[in-house]
């Protein structure tokens, strides 16, 4: 029993030595959610976010900054363009996949009874119990290494009196360490998914920032052009009281014979 649990703990030894590489591939923790849960697709499009926020006695007021903010909560191409850029930081995640430890264990038990056929079995009624159990551990590193760790023990016992040893124990513990001479030898084959899904995301990243550059730019121009013509349309209601004032008093001396 001594040895067995020397064993399990330099097992776990070396799968805290892992724990880096599996926290850069490891997901959010609402990842589960998200991937699991029930999409359920709306009867009808949804409408302006937060536009209401801005409605008063039925007028729509907005500084430039609300503006910029309406444009990030509801231009379509805006959201198109972020759903891009999140398909390319998975991808890097993907990337890093093959290089994932993979842990497997199983434990198997069987018991067996049975009337003895004679006296030489060491009991009126045969009893025996067999468990197995195993723990695995692979992984393969960015250089082509791949490594596995294979435990295995075994436990037997029954109620014949004949039995030397019961119950009976045997561990197996088995190290495997591959390294590709040729094919997969090196950094630079097995580090080149991961290098490029870094360099679309970047790029991906660029283009994102150009065209929420450029939407923004459209909407100030459009925002400016509302408060000009806005204001041309004051001095055009100015004009117009001017005139219907100068209209009324030349009438009005019209009417006195002036």
């Amino acid at each position: 029993m001594r040895r067995s649990a020397l064993i399990c703990m330099l097992i776990w030894l070396v799968l805290g030595t892992s724990l880096p590489t599996w926290a850069q591939t490891f997901p959010a923790s609402d990842y589960f959610r998200r991937v699991w849960g029930r999409q359920e697709l709306p009867n009808r499009i949804r409408e302006p976010q937060g536009l209401k926020d801005y409605v008063i006695s039925g007028r729509l007021r907005l500084t430039l900054d609300d503006a910029v903010r309406l444009l990030l909560l509801n231009n379509t191409e805006v959201r198109i363009r972020e759903l891009q850029q999140e398909e390319a930081r998975l991808a890097i995640l993907r990337a890093y996949q093959p290089f994932d430890p993979v842990v497997d264990s199983n434990f198997f038990a069987n018991r067996t009874t049975s009337p003895a056929r004679s006296e030489l079995e060491g009991a009126p009624t045969l009893s025996s119990l067999i468990q197995n159990s195993q723990v695995s551990y692979s992984q393969a590193f960015q250089t082509g290494t791949r490594g596995s760790i294979f435990f295995n023990s075994q436990k037997q016992a029954d109620n014949s009196v004949f039995t030397l040893l019961n119950p009976s124990l045997f561990a197996s513990l088995n190290f495997s360490l591959s390294q590709p001479l040729l094919r997969g030898r090196g950094l630079f084959p097995n580090r080149a998914p991961i290098v490029i899904a870094q360099r679309n995301l970047k790029r991906t990243q660029q283009d994102f920032e150009a065209s929420l550059n450029e939407a923004i730019a459209n909407m100030v121009e459009q925002y400016w052009e509302v408060v000009s013509l806005r204001e041309n349309l004051k001095i055009q209601k100015n004009s117009l009281d001017l005139a219907e004032a100068t209209y009324k008093q030349n009438k009005r001396a019209l009417e006195l014979g002036a």
